[in-house]
């Protein structure tokens, strides 16, 4: 995978306001045991997500398809973690976390992907998603990291700097200044391949 080129019609709203406080909170941590923090499920023909046996799993059934969630939970600056993995389907995948999101067309996206690349994502305004971390797309990780298997997706969204690291070892860095506070949350998508299921635990979020 080298860029993930997404539609704006196709990038889909998945907005839970279930449970949780939307005036800020200094942490939250889920390990997905029960459903009190609100993530919600659903099916549909494009995709499925929800809770399964201690995990959260977002499952794109479509090709070239990105579906994310996130709990009530809003925060200015915020270090995010998770746990996260390919369950089954095609390494052409991408999967990370999301911060400062206001709606389905204002946020940031920080991922891997198991076939080995990573980026940071902006939607500005209902655009595009546009990678910010390289113009041409999604880049190869450092040599001996990858995305295969479970991994610690990690992020720092402080001030105009966002941050990615891989199992706890910095990836890169860029600025940024459209979109100063928001949720946080997970992502996952497909590639040229549909099929694509992703697992996420032990998701973490606090206040720098």
């Amino acid at each position: 995978m080298q860029r993930i080129n997404v539609a704006p019609a196709i990038l889909l709203t998945v907005i839970f306001m279930l449970g949780g406080c939307s005036g800020g909170i200094s942490s939250l941590d889920d390990e997905f045991i029960g459903q009190e923090n609100g993530w919600g499920e659903d099916i549909r023909d494009e995709f499925e997500r929800g809770y399964d046996d201690g995990k959260y799993y977002i499952q794109l059934i479509d090709t070239d398809w990105f579906a994310w969630a996130y709990p009530s939970w809003e925060f200015e600056d915020a270090e995010i973690a998770v746990q996260a993995g390919l369950e089954s389907g095609s390494s052409d995948n991408h999967f990370g976390v999301i911060c400062r999101y206001t709606g389905p067309g204002d946020f940031y996206y920080l991922a891997v992907s198991s076939d080995g690349y990573y980026g940071i994502f902006r939607r500005v305004d209902g655009g595009a998603l546009e990678c910010i971390s390289n113009a041409d797309g999604m880049l190869l990780l450092p040599e001996n990291g990858g995305g295969d298997g479970v991994v610690r997706v990690s992020a720092i969204c402080q001030g105009t700097e966002l941050s990615l690291f891989l199992d706890d070892q910095w990836i890169v860095s860029v600025t940024d200044d459209n979109h100063r506070k928001g949720y946080v949350g997970v992502g996952a998508g497909s590639g040229s391949v549909g099929g694509v299921r992703v697992s996420f635990d032990d998701f973490r979020a606090k206040a720098p």
